[in-house]
């Protein structure tokens, strides 16, 4: 009986520890970016995923890695002078032109082996970027030039994509972001449904699977008046109702506004959003945790968030109860997790 009571106290304890001010991590998924990924020896990269294997896999963990999404696939073909042919980051297979792929980065080569330790494996796909005035999220998106092309080239990596790994088993991403503020706007709200309905209905075309977006917003929740809010709603309604994403892990913002003073994402900031989203009725929705810091706003230079602002911002999140979804990425997770067992004593 008294051994009973002790393991019955232990078990008190650990359900404690887990829950109260020891919390350390939370499960969650990451992203990769494969074009990001050209000047890291692929050594390294192996080592992140066999540490993922090694540590992050226990079902039931607070430290599992559930899912891996993979940010983009390929690139614009500069030798395209339409600018809308895809070169995927992988060699090629047998049978494929060569001019299919990127001729020096096959990162894709290195991830591919490890996609089946995960739950799931999201596909993103390739975009331009804007060249204009304003940026590509309020300016760019009104273009419909712009969106024809970036449609080109993102169905033209999906196909080169599945060419390459006929037999994956993956769900979707899109990759070109938003910034939901701005869907306050009629037409820029219209004109990402232009675009997206039509890249969700190719997708599903050429795979029936769940697609998940990872959009943003920039204006921090305290900072909007019950008006302007009231019109997100609406409008936020009418997109979903019109684009079929499944699966929406909008980003927190807390690593993109760090070197913002006054206008920095708090946490109650991530949760006011997460309400907000998560009562339109639409697609099931996540936390996208920014795992960076900016280090230089003109340059937008980034690195990896501390342990100790790592661990604060899983406990922030555990006690608004704040589900966490594919975060942003594995090259910043990877040193930012350190210190918590079993990684105490892994390189970063």
């Amino acid at each position: 009986m008294k051994t009973r009571c002790c393991i019955v106290a232990l078990l008190a304890v650990g359900c404690s520890l887990a829950r109260g001010a020891e919390l350390l991590d939370r499960p969650k998924s990451l992203f990769i970016s494969p074009s990001a990924l050209w000047n890291i020896p692929d050594a390294k990269i192996r080592e992140w995923f066999e540490h993922i294997s090694a540590h992050h896999r226990t079902p039931g963990s607070p430290q599992r890695i559930d899912a891996l999404v993979l940010s983009d696939i390929a690139d614009v073909d500069p030798g395209d002078p339409s600018g809308s042919s895809a070169r995927l980051l992988a060699t090629p297979a047998a049978g494929m032109p060569t001019n299919w792929c990127h001729p020096l980065n096959h990162k894709l080569d290195v991830i591919a082996p490890h996609f089946k330790n995960f739950d799931a494996v999201y596909v993103g796909t390739a975009h331009i970027a804007w060249k204009g005035a304003g940026n590509a999220y309020d300016t760019g998106i009104l273009d419909a030039g712009f969106r024809q092309k970036n449609l080109r080239i993102a169905t033209n990596a999906l196909d080169r994509f599945i060419a390459r790994y006929p037999d994956l088993n993956f769900k979707w991403y899109i990759s070109y972001e938003a910034n939901l503020n701005c869907f306050t706007d009629p037409k820029i709200k219209d004109a990402y449904v232009a675009y997206l309905a039509e890249l969700c209905r190719q997708m599903r075309a050429r795979r029936e699977a769940p697609i998940l977006w990872s959009p943003n917003c920039w204006s921090k929740f305290d900072s909007l008046s019950e008006t302007n809010r009231a019109a997100l709603v609406v409008s936020l309604k009418d997109f979903f109702a019109r684009v079929p994403i499944t699966d929406l892990h909008y980003q927190d913002f807390m690593g993109g506004s760090s070197a913002s003073g006054p206008y920095r994402f708090t946490p109650q900031d991530v949760k006011g959003y997460y309400d907000l989203l998560a009562g339109l009725g639409g697609p099931r929705v996540r936390v996208n945790v920014e795992m960076f810091v900016v280090t230089d706003l003109k340059s937008f230079s980034l690195a990896p968030m501390s342990h100790a602002d790592y661990v604060q911002r899983m406990r922030d999140y555990d006690k608004l109860q704040l589900p966490l979804g594919a975060s942003w990425e594995i090259r910043y997770w990877y040193p930012a997790h350190q210190g918590a067992a079993p990684c105490r004593g892994t390189k970063p």
